[in-house]
Order: C-alpha cells, then structure tokens, then sequence
C-alpha cells in the first residue's frame, strides 16, 4: 500500500470471539491498542488505546469492528510503515487461542 503525506488512512479490523467462556464474554469490556512504527521498530505515534465493548459469543459472522483514522503528517519521512492492531492485551477475554490477538499491515509513505 503506497501513502502519501497528509493523506489519511482508515484501519479497520473486525474482532471476532471464540470463547472458552459459555457466557461469550459479552458484558467484558476490553481495550485494543493501535501502534504506527517505522522501519527500525520505533513508535510513530504512542500507542493508542481504545476501550472495545463485549463482543457477542461465536461471533465469526458478527464481529465487531476496530478502527483507527490517522492522518500522516508533512513531516514524516518517506518510508515502510507498520500499523499494528493488538485485542486484549491484558488477555481479560477467556479464548481457545491467545496467540491470535495481533495483527499488523505495512504500508509505504512516498513523497
């Protein structure tokens, strides 16, 4: 994906729930964390933390989105760029699998 500077982006992820909880974790409340950074792994911007209502049980067909609006600024250099979108950092959610809660895109800024 090939950006420009000033352009703003939408990130936008769905969040399903594949609970070991039978109550599907619907009423707990969780945070996603949305990170920019660069080429060598610094932060473009601080990591930006979202409060993520209760998502339904068995919701693969009914998730939930995430959504991040950024714009790039002038002054940001030229280069590969990763956004990351991480669910549950402090695994608040009871799942099958705890390994599945990040996940990221590059995208190049050009000038």
């Amino acid at each position: 994906l090939e950006v420009n500077k000033k352009q703003t982006l939408i990130f936008t992820s769905n969040i399903a729930n594949n609970s070991r909880n039978p109550d599907g974790n619907k009423s707990i409340e969780f945070f996603v964390t949305w990170t920019i950074r660069d080429e060598k792994g610094n932060n473009v911007i601080p990591p930006f933390r979202q409060k993520h209502e209760g998502i339904p049980p068995k919701s693969i067909d009914n998730a939930n989105p995430a959504t991040l609006t950024w714009t790039i600024p002038q002054d940001l250099p030229a280069g590969s760029y990763k956004v990351i979108l991480e669910v549950d950092s402090n695994n608040r959610l009871q799942e099958f699998n705890e390994n599945n809660n990040m996940i990221y895109r590059y995208f190049n800024v050009i000038e």
